[in-house]
């Protein structure tokens, strides 16, 4: 569970690192 949790997190970081880029870039 514990490494599934610290998977889901980093997930979760690159997804919002991705969002970041694309609104940084005007994308949608």
């Amino acid at each position: 569970a514990r490494a599934l949790a610290a998977a889901s997190d980093e997930l979760v970081s690159q997804i919002a690192a991705w969002v970041g880029v694309q609104a940084y870039a005007g994308n949608p």
